[in-house]
């Protein structure tokens, strides 16, 4: 069952179903009592993939992909935003004249701004209607995107990541920027906390930059003592 890719719970019920139907027919002497050994099955522990792509490792898969893959990851890229709300886009939430891309997921309804980039990218898909900007064909569209990056990554020989780890790539890049925290967590979706938690990287260069951005050594800088500083009376000689 392992082979077949079952997942462990699945075969674990399947084991427990065939042993009740085996335990029936002994009872109901349909089958001769016998001592079987059952081989125990390990599952392999789940392979997390927690790598945050960098800019250019994101850019190199986007150009290898093609189609509505590449279009969907492409927003990812740009917006942060979860493969649910990219996948269930219609048409009409591409907003050019408000100038805004209305997302819906599961913490609720919110819009992220049409910048320059990701206007090119959608304008030629807003026509403002229901339909969907993708055609789901196929496996459902968040598996599908998810087995195309690891495919894609692998192909190119680079570490790799996940829609999730484009999530952690924007987070860092807008907070990074800058950004005030409390309108970042909202343009992503999430509280504050969630956001910085579960989505926030943070590297040496980070942390370099954070120490040289707040002056922290400035306390140890000795006074410079400025000639013809002292007080002036206001009175000519």
């Amino acid at each position: 069952m392992a082979k077949r890719g079952l997942s462990p719970k699945t075969i674990h019920h399947r084991k427990r179903v065939l042993v009740a139907a085996a335990a029936w027919a002994i009872e109901h002497e349909l089958l001769a009592p016998r001592v079987l050994t059952v081989p125990r099955y390990r599952p392999h522990p789940p392979v997390t993939r927690n790598h945050t792509p960098t800019e250019a490792e994101a850019a190199a898969v986007i150009v290898a992909m093609k189609g509505e893959d590449r279009l969907a990851v492409s927003i990812l890229a740009a917006t942060g935003a979860r493969v649910s709300e990219v996948t269930e886009l219609r048409r009409g939430a591409i907003d050019l004249r408000g100038g805004w891309l209305h997302l819906d997921g599961k913490t609720g309804p919110r819009k992220i701004p049409l910048f320059a980039e990701l206007r090119v990218l959608l304008t030629p898909y807003a026509d403002g209607s229901e339909t969907r900007l993708f055609t789901r064909q196929g496996q459902a569209a968040p598996t599908r995107i998810h087995h195309q990056l690891v495919a894609t990554c692998t192909r190119l020989g680079q570490t790799v990541f996940t829609s999730h780890g484009l999530r952690r790539m924007v987070v860092n890049r807008i907070l990074r920027s800058g950004m005030d925290i409390k309108t970042a967590a909202e343009l992503m979706g999430h509280s504050p906390g969630v956001m910085l938690s579960h989505y926030r990287r943070v590297t040496q260069e980070d942390r370099a930059a954070g120490v040289a951005k707040a002056g922290l050594g400035e306390a140890l800088v000795e006074p410079s003592t400025c000639s013809g500083s002292g007080h002036n009376s206001g009175h000519s000689p």
